[in-house]
């Protein structure tokens, strides 16, 4: 290990530190994922509403991040989940579709929330994830809109994306019934998240807090002498 990155160390286990303090104290709170959703569905006259979460990743080490759009609706930061929204004559009901481990792949890969659990964790019925095809399938043939929100990293790709779960099965539904219709709700979410709420305003000052002090921090380290 070089002398520079020695002295690094202790100051980036402090910074690592300190950011675990900081943001545990300025967290949203899951009636504000509520109130998102509730936008979101406000901008509906009606239909169904899928946003896909992230995959598992593939590698030993995890180092998973939940997609931008499906966070900020659920603030669940598992893999493969879906988050089913219905809006049919007002009335909105939401469903969260989770995998279910078996003990071997909790040993393994980590425990998860059971889909039992999720509304007491989340605020959202839970359900198992082999449920979601039919239930989707059910909702298609009952005529009502379709609506996407694309579930990539970063919006700049999304009008070429033709890999991720949410486009692979719009096209699989697309082949069955050529005459359905799919509005991607890219737009609308973003315009949501544009509008910062005073918890978001709260962790982005905190976030630049502390990048503030890892600068200075780092500048000290590997100044002269």
């Amino acid at each position: 290990m070089s002398r520079r990155i020695r002295r690094l160390a202790p100051h980036a286990l402090g910074l690592a530190l300190l950011l675990a303090a900081q943001l545990a104290s300025a967290q949203v709170a899951p009636a504000e994922y509520a109130a998102r959703r509730t936008a979101l569905a406000a901008a509906l006259d009606s239909g169904v509403v899928l946003a896909y979460g992230g995959v598992e990743t593939v590698n030993y080490w995890p180092n998973f991040f939940q997609l931008p759009a499906f966070h900020y609706l659920t603030g669940f930061d598992e893999t493969d989940a879906v988050l089913v929204m219905v809006k049919r004559r007002g009335a909105v009901t939401s469903s969260l579709f989770v995998p279910t481990r078996t003990v071997a792949e909790a040993r393994w890969i980590g425990s998860r929330t059971a889909p039992s659990a999720i509304q007491a964790t989340m605020g959202i019925p839970g359900r198992d994830i082999v449920g979601f095809r039919p239930a989707l399938d059910s909702l298609v043939a009952s005529g009502l809109p379709l609506y996407l929100v694309p579930d990539v990293q970063s919006a700049d790709y999304a009008p070429q994306d033709s890999l991720t779960r949410g486009s692979r099965m719009l096209a699989e539904l697309k082949a069955a019934r050529p005459g359905l219709h799919v509005v991607s709700l890219d737009s609308v979410v973003n315009e949501l998240r544009a509008r910062k709420s005073p918890a978001e305003v709260a962790l982005l000052r905190r976030a630049t807090q502390i990048s503030v002090k890892g600068h200075i921090e780092a500048m000290k380290a590997t100044a002269p002498g």
